[in-house]
């Protein structure tokens, strides 16, 4: 789809969702007056190009918040923060009671209130935490049919932290980290509720990713990222070379990551020898989220400078490039071929959107 969808203009679109990505999916509208309208759109999926591109996949969702975070599940389901109704019920599944926040689950809803800053799911594939502005760290169920919960309780609400929680990563099935304003990392057991860890910063820790059940990678606002041994709560090894925030960190193979940051670079680094193997340039504008994908041979990168940009992660090529309505804040890979691309306006100036785009070889 090369040109936006025209609604009449007395809608305010206040979500869409989509049957299905592959199967010539439509979405619905929701009025103010929540009266729906559905709109068929055809398959997005056409014969592929020469070369590796990105291009627009789906009409995009519109949202009326701008979107900070996305979290893959599975190849058709992600967790975001706006709502979305399940198009077969018309109606929202499910209400969680929590951070005052919205997050989707593919077609699903689950309401928290508030706006979650980030979510990470765990490995099993059956549960997420969030965490956001009001200190804690909220460990949830993936939506189920349960009519004896029908608010969706959280299973643990994690508490410690003294300021924003910025960013999430599972460690194992148990154990998860968060990072926070605070200047501190928190480890987590999920099973007690317990912090059983404190990695202390000098700076506000943006992005924490794991490593392995022994090793955390850290990000900070100077720059700096650190590479850390979670048990002793020390410093294995400290990685500089950005000269700006980190705003995200991404996991290539076994030994290498990406990083990207308000300095409109991406950096690839071996954690093992601390050296950073490659920079990525071509953003105008802060870098502020990145998804690996390909078998870590591609990886995307979203932009203040509203473009969702494809990396040949081996050379460094920017190989692609696709312009998007606004900022982007928040990517997740679904599969090798689909991306998620979320973002928007602070202020409202500027539409706010979540977007799927498809990678065609």
């Amino acid at each position: 789809i090369d040109t936006p969808l025209e609604l009449p203009d007395e809608i305010w679109v206040k979500a869409v969702s989509w049957l299905s990505i592959f199967d010539a999916p439509q979405f619905a509208a929701v009025s103010q007056k929540f009266e729906e309208y559905a709109v068929n759109i055809p398959n997005p999926f056409l014969p592929p190009k020469q070369g590796i591109q990105i291009r627009e996949g789906v009409a995009s969702h519109i949202t009326r918040s701008a979107i900070r975070m996305i979290a893959v599940i599975d190849d058709s389901r992600f967790l975001e923060s706006v709502r979305l109704y399940d198009r077969q019920s018309r109606d929202p599944i499910k209400e969680y009671e929590g951070h005052s926040s919205h997050c989707i689950i593919g077609l699903r809803e689950m309401r928290l209130k508030g706006k979650s800053h980030c979510i990470a799911v765990l490995k099993d594939r059956k549960s997420f935490v969030s965490g956001d502005g009001d200190r804690t760290v909220r460990w949830w169920k993936l939506p189920s049919n349960d009519a004896n919960d029908p608010k969706g309780t959280p299973l643990k609400i994690l508490r410690g932290h003294k300021g924003w929680v910025l960013s999430l990563c599972v460690v194992n099935n148990d154990i998860v980290a968060s990072s926070s304003s605070d200047k501190t990392v928190r480890v987590w057991s999920l099973s007690s509720g317990k912090e059983i860890q404190c990695l202390l910063h000098e700076q506000i820790v943006n992005s924490v990713a794991a490593i392995d059940n022994k090793r955390l990678l850290t990000g900070d606002t100077e720059g700096v990222l650190r590479l850390w041994h979670i048990s002793s709560a020390t410093i294995v090894r400290v990685l500089e070379g950005h000269t700006d925030a980190v705003r995200s960190i991404a996991m290539i193979d076994g030994r290498k990551f990406a990083s990207a940051s308000n300095d409109k670079t991406i950096r690839v680094w071996n954690y093992e020898t601390g050296s950073c193997l490659r920079v990525l340039r071509g953003h105008t504008g802060l870098v502020g989220c990145i998804a690996v994908l390909r078998k870590n041979v591609l990886a995307s990168s979203g932009s203040e400078d509203e473009t969702v940009r494809l990396w040949n992660i081996s050379t460094g090529d920017c190989i692609s490039s696709l312009k998007q309505q606004n900022s982007v804040w928040a990517l997740g890979a679904l599969d090798d071929s689909t991306i998620i691309a979320g973002g928007g306006d602070w202020y409202g100036a500027k539409q706010n959107y979540l977007n799927v785009l498809h990678i065609s070889l």
